[in-house]
């Protein structure tokens, strides 16, 4: 494709891809050794996170063989939440991204509606999925994040640490269904957006090319993961240009004033 308005910027070469785990796989190979993502005080060069979703991605195959469906993710942004959703883009699987505010009857109908094998949630959001479980016409196998992370050696980490390092030898279909989002449903029940890896991989290189996104740039991630703003149009284009990225849970004003103020120094 070529463009001529001014803001156009050329992808590098390996930037053309068109696959979701594709994205982090740039990263990780451009850029190994850099600092990708810093949550809390977690920080992680590009080629950690690379690895953990390789191994993300075998427990899935491994874990699920006999159940067929997506998996869902229900979480506030993290490390663990970037690591599900690159390992599910790498497992042959689609994701669901679960609204954190969602209702009991709300969280009800989207999971009976995407009937997912497995949900990653967070601890705090347990009490929610408990509640509502029986009502699941499929219930889901659950993966929990624990609340106040401050290294790989919790729960989550450990429950696929032996896992290889290396991808799945499988391929997937850039037109194959890549993720799921929802709309807030203020207008009745929340609808379901079904977008394949090609669509997302094709908005994340246009983001790169039209804001002129590169690598000495650092990224702010505030706007909820569950959402197609924050996963889609921010995060995932800023991995593919290999920026530094602040993982911030919620959006905190304090917080994000300060992270401004710091990287505007």
């Amino acid at each position: 494709m070529s463009f001529s308005h001014p803001n156009y910027q050329r992808l590098n070469s390996g930037q053309e891809i068109s696959t979701t785990g594709e994205i982090l796989t740039y990263a990780a190979t451009t850029y190994p050794d850099k600092i990708g993502l810093i949550c809390g005080e977690r920080c992680f060069s590009y080629a950690d996170p690379d690895r953990a979703a390789n191994r993300f991605a075998h427990y899935i195959r491994e874990n699920l063989k006999d159940r067929d469906g997506p998996v869902a993710i229900m979480g506030k942004n993290s490390a663990e939440y970037a690591v599900t959703h690159f390992g599910i883009a790498r497992s042959g699987r689609y994701s669901v991204n679960l609204h954190t505010r969602a209702t009991a009857d709300d969280l009800t109908y989207t999971i009976n509606l995407t009937r997912p094998a497995l949900i990653v949630a967070d601890s705090g959001c347990g009490g929610l999925i408990d509640a509502v479980q029986e009502q699941f016409a499929n219930p889901p196998h659950r993966v929990e994040i624990p609340d106040g992370a401050t290294d790989t050696s919790s729960s989550f980490w450990q429950r696929f640490s032996h896992q290889p390092d290396t991808p799945p030898e499988i391929k997937i279909d850039p037109n194959e269904a890549g993720t799921i989002v929802f709309t807030g449903g203020t207008t009745g029940k929340p609808k379901a957006v079904l977008a394949s890896h090609r669509a997302r991989t094709i908005s994340a290189m246009a983001a790169v090319e039209d804001f002129q996104i590169s690598a000495d740039k650092i990224g702010g991630f505030s706007v909820p993961f569950t959402h197609a703003a924050g996963l889609f149009s921010w995060f995932q284009p800023a991995v593919l240009a290999g920026c530094s990225g602040v993982i911030i849970p919620k959006w905190d004003a304090e917080l994000y004033y300060e992270f401004d103020r710091t990287t505007s120094d």
